[in-house]
């Protein structure tokens, strides 16, 4: 419900001060200009695919028991091979910019590998034991779930929030 109230509020507040239109900018579909746009069709399975993807990794980790990340890889296969075989018949040119590989190579590669080191990293400490230890130990030790919590928070000013948010799950 709080949640709720802060999405709304500032949110009926800026729709009765915002108004007027905004056109649609004219030739930013990639290819448009070059007399091969990606159609409305290509558009809407590479986006109903990658929401799909984000949907199924619930599931497939309640199936087969692997690490979320392991279904968030499995889906960028999905739209990888998807979007190959939608741009198989463009130019190279055309076709490259619209590819998994050219939309990789636009994102922060350093970022990536970040996260697809840290997070099989903590799924190992667990495995291990070690999390479990830690959260008996603070258990223990502090006995308190809000102190357990505020000592979290204040971890998270030093350690990195994704091993931190992992391990605290």
């Amino acid at each position: 419900l709080p949640s709720l109230v802060c999405l709304l509020v500032p949110l009926i507040i800026l729709s009765f001060r915002l108004k007027g239109e905004a056109p649609r900018p004219r030739g930013r579909i990639i290819g448009e200009d070059k007399g091969q746009p990606t159609t409305a069709f290509e558009r809407n399975l590479v986006l109903a695919l990658g929401i799909g993807a984000l949907v199924f990794v619930p599931v497939f980790k309640t199936v087969t028991h692997l690490p979320p990340y392991m279904g968030i890889l499995f889906g960028l296969g999905v739209l990888w091979l998807a979007t190959e075989i939608i741009h198989r018949n463009k130019n190279e040119e055309d076709k490259h910019p619209l590819s998994v590989v050219g939309v990789l190579r636009k994102v922060d590669t350093p970022s990536v590998l970040f996260f697809l080191g840290i997070l099989p990293a903590v799924s190992s400490l667990a495995t291990a034991g070690h999390l479990t230890q830690i959260a008996t130990l603070l258990r223990e030790s502090m006995g308190n779930i809000y102190a357990i919590n505020y000592a979290i928070g204040l971890l998270s000013a030093v350690v990195d929030n994704v091993p931190l948010v992992a391990g605290a799950m």
